[in-house]
């Protein structure tokens, strides 16, 4: 089976994925699946593009400001990092809760309305920011 990206934006974009017995001959593998796009292009069931926010202050743990319909964040801190919690019991802290650093992003696709951020260190002026999809 060959599975090609139909889209020219695709990472996959170029690659052919093909599966051949020992002798040589095609056969069909379940493991791997054909891409399926839309009219534009775009991979069926692809996330879609739903908002974009900059949070420039984090010196207090602070939540999203989700907009409707998103229910993606990627997250990345731009100068510096800071830590999350989404469980609920209590704010993230400076020395508490998962670090995300400077180089590093979170994807985040549970309920976007529960994670709360910190900067940390604290005083570093942490700004990220987040792209959201649908």
């Amino acid at each position: 089976m060959v599975a090609r990206a139909l889209s020219a934006n695709s990472p996959l974009a170029g690659f052919d994925i093909e599966t051949r017995d020992p002798d040589g001959n095609a056969r069909q593998n379940p493991a791997l699946a054909t891409i399926q796009t839309g009219t534009n292009g775009t991979p069926v069931n692809a996330n879609q593009p739903a908002g974009f926010q900059r949070i420039t202050d984090l010196s207090a743990a602070v939540g999203l400001t989700v907009p409707e319909g998103a229910r993606r964040a990627m997250i990345q801190p731009e100068n510096g990092g800071f830590r999350w919690r989404d469980d609920g019991a209590a704010d993230p802290t400076e020395d508490v809760g998962l670090l995300v650093e400077l180089g590093m992003g979170l994807d985040y696709d549970a309920d976007l309305t529960a994670i709360r951020l910190i900067e940390t260190p604290a005083g570093v002026g942490t700004v990220v920011s987040v792209a959201y999809y649908a």
